[in-house]
């Protein structure tokens, strides 16, 4: 699925990286100002690693989230495939009872019976 869209999550992860950095920064210089300026660049330098693994963690979880989302759907329908295959396999079977029980009440009254099998009728389904 990140095959698919891979100009997105590039696109997504520099904001996240971005907006986490540019908190950093504002603690780092509003929040934290009694530290000198080396120490001040070295924690940015130590939050730029941090703010990559945000990144890659909400990217990661979203992604997990969007292939759970996508096999859990192909699951339902899968289920309403299987469902709709049994009910038309009951709707044959239940043409086929009524054809024989049309048949040998024919065939127990010396009747000519010469209905179509269930199976021989156009159904208009092609």
């Amino acid at each position: 699925m990140f095959r698919d869209h891979e100009a997105q999550y590039l696109i997504a992860s520099v904001a996240i990286a971005s907006g986490v950095i540019g908190w950093l920064l504002w603690h780092e210089i509003a929040v934290i100002d009694t530290d000198s300026l080396a120490e001040t660049i070295t924690a940015l330098v130590y939050g730029v690693g941090g703010a990559i693994a945000v990144s890659i963690f909400t990217l990661a979880a979203w992604e997990v989230t969007m292939v759970i989302a996508k096999r859990l759907r192909e699951r339902e329908r899968e289920k309403a495939h299987q469902e709709g295959r049994q009910e038309g396999r009951q709707e044959e079977y239940t043409q086929w009872q009524a054809w024989l029980e049309r048949m040998r009440e024919a065939q127990k009254e010396g009747r000519e019976f010469n209905e179509p099998a269930p199976s021989e009728r156009d159904t208009g389904q092609r």
